[in-house]
């Protein structure tokens, strides 16, 4: 369900902008480092933080701190978008955030948990099949039609029973980690249902 609400807001928001809207906003550096300095730097320091004080349980440990270290909200830009603020920005941090996420919580994962770990691959296919394809598809509908796109149908409106969700709202891994006592490692499940920016 939330898979699917992901898909359809990135499509909408495609319908609504242009490759040039998207690519203008990364012009702005500061602003720029600034977002990347606060999803990437400081929302895991914080979380690094909350575990220690005061001392927490593994699980919640582990939990929190992938938690944090999953940078991006996939939905975020149809919010954006919703409020009017800047969506072509919020697209454009939205693609540096999930290529930060995909590479390096593989990483983090092994730092944090030593009997778990990531399929990059899945993690990858996911973000492309649920952010960059509907994206892409808006866009091409949209460079296609001079006129622009076409009034956006109650479809492509956030479900008022996921509007109010936090978790609607944003890209974590679910970390379902079993700890073994033997050497191989438990897998940890992804997928974009979770919480966090």
């Amino acid at each position: 369900m939330v898979a699917l609400f992901v898909f359809t807001s990135m499509f909408c928001v495609g319908l609504d902008l242009t490759v040039g809207q998207i690519i203008e906003p990364l012009r702005d550096r500061p602003v720029l480092a600034r977002s990347l300095g606060a999803n990437i730097v400081l929302v895991p320091l914080l979380a690094l933080t909350l575990t220690l004080f005061p001392p927490l349980d593994e699980p919640t440990r582990i939990g929190l701190l992938l938690y944090a270290c999953c940078a991006g909200s996939e939905a975020a830009p149809e919010f954006v978008q919703i409020a009017k603020g800047n969506a072509a920005f919020a697209v454009a941090l939205l693609g540096i955030l999930l290529a930060v996420t995909v590479g390096d919580v593989p990483l983090a994962v092994d730092q944090i948990s030593q009997d778990a770990h990531v399929d990059q691959g899945k993690l990858a296919l996911k973000l492309l099949v649920i952010v960059a394809l509907p994206l892409g598809l808006g866009l091409l509908i949209k460079a296609k039609r001079d006129a622009g796109a076409p009034p956006r149908s109650p479809a492509c409106l956030p479900h008022p029973s996921l509007g109010g969700a936090k978790g609607a709202a944003n890209l974590t891994l679910h970390a379902d980690i079993t700890h073994h006592h033997s050497t191989n490692k438990a897998p940890v499940s992804t997928g974009c249902t979770g919480d966090r920016s």
